[in-house]
């Protein structure tokens, strides 16, 4: 079981730290991924970037469990 993350004082739960970390991967991918056009080739670019973003956060916790 993994513990909680102490942020001064504060105690979240891991999985808000990684939700944390993951929008921080996010954001710079989304970027990268915009300058490169794919957000033009992709059907629904809001189902894409959420279907990004699930993926990044399973592999920080599958990453994390190991």
């Amino acid at each position: 079981m993994l513990a909680n993350v102490d942020v001064y004082g504060f105690y979240i739960s891991p999985f808000a730290a990684d939700v944390v970390v993951t929008l921080v991967i996010f954001y710079f991918l989304r970027k990268v991924l915009a300058r490169m056009g794919v957000n033009h080739r992709v059907w629904h670019p809001n189902l894409f970037e959420i279907a990004l973003f699930s993926i990044i956060l399973c592999l920080i916790v599958f990453i994390q469990a190991s």
